[in-house]
């Protein structure tokens, strides 16, 4: 019984670890894809303003 016990309190320390790895990364892919935007808009801003001067 004692070994079920350390067994699950194991897989639980696994998943948690797991859990926050999980939302580690998808933070970063987040604040990625938002710079991806704001470079794109950025750029297509910057163009528009340049050629029309």
């Amino acid at each position: 019984m004692g070994s079920h016990i350390q067994n699950a309190r194991r897989l639980l320390t696994k998943y948690s670890q797991r859990e926050l790895t999980d939302k580690v990364l998808i933070f970063l892919a987040l604040v990625f894809f938002f710079a991806t935007v704001l470079y794109i808009l950025q750029r297509r801003i910057w163009s528009t303003r340049s050629s029309n001067s």
